[in-house]
């Protein structure tokens, strides 16, 4: 579904945040399937790649969270954070 958006809105940089590295490959093969724009390149951040001037990065929230200095506040037009998890105060 955010893959069908980012078609629509053609960011200049966009941002995929998941909480596991596994999803990642998966997540990126899927864009790069429907998102078919010859000009956009995407890559990764994870403990063991550092695409950091890709297009559309796909990275773990930890490894975002290691890396904020290498990057701007308004460095991605579009962020999706996948699996987003609540948490309850009980």
């Amino acid at each position: 579904m955010s893959a069908f958006d980012v078609i629509n809105y053609n960011p200049k940089r966009m941002l995929f945040l998941v909480h596991r590295e596994d999803i990642l490959k998966g997540a990126e093969a899927t864009f790069r399937k429907l998102v078919k724009n010859k000009n956009k390149t995407t890559g990764f951040l994870t403990g063991t790649r550092k695409d950091l001037g890709s297009d559309y990065l796909f990275s773990t929230i930890q490894s975002m969270n290691n890396n904020l200095e290498s990057f701007k506040a308004d460095e991605f037009e579009y962020v999706i954070i996948d699996e987003a998890v609540i948490l309850r105060l009980s």
